[in-house]
């Protein structure tokens, strides 16, 4: 547990924990751990984030997401940096706490959809009310790959974004 505790405190990197226990094969709960670190992304900014990105991936069936990528406009542009990004379908994901209803916050989280959207990228939104409807949320997954499907590409990615800030 000290080591997760390090992990999210960001004093050690996932590689440097994955590197950790798998030199010790024979502790006890390392293989739970290993395999506990095989769903971690070290760009997941909270644990809702980290739901969506696994609901994605496990409940879904989907490919893995890039977690917290910026996205720019093919003029190098920033459009902006989506918690959950599948370069390979062309979908953007959202998770909308409460944070996001007040002042411009949702206006902003609106303009950036929309810049998504005009560059080739569909999205899909999750809200907090509906953060436990999993059908509901893997539903609004697969509707947005349906809708990016074949949509041309006018956007791109770094290949190594820059380490995430937080504040």
């Amino acid at each position: 547990m000290v080591l997760v505790a390090r992990l999210v405190a960001r004093l050690v990197t996932l590689e440097q924990l994955t590197l950790y226990f798998a030199g010790r094969p024979n502790m006890s709960g390392c293989r739970q751990a290993r395999e506990a670190l095989r769903w971690c992304d070290p760009r997941s900014l909270s644990p809702e984030e980290t739901d969506l990105r696994l609901v994605w991936e496990i409940d879904a069936g989907l490919p893995r997401p890039r977690c917290n990528w910026t996205v720019s406009d093919l003029a190098g542009h920033r459009l902006g940096m989506p918690d959950l990004l599948s370069d390979e379908l062309g979908v953007v994901g959202e998770y909308d706490g409460g944070e996001h209803r007040y002042g411009n916050r949702r206006a902003v989280d609106a303009d950036r959809l929309e810049a998504f959207r005009d560059a080739g990228l569909e999205s899909f939104v999750v809200v907090g009310a509906e953060r436990h409807d999993r059908a509901r949320t893997i539903a609004k997954m697969h509707a947005a790959v349906r809708r990016a499907e074949g949509r041309p590409r006018r956007w791109m990615i770094a290949v190594k974004p820059p380490p995430l800030r937080i504040e």
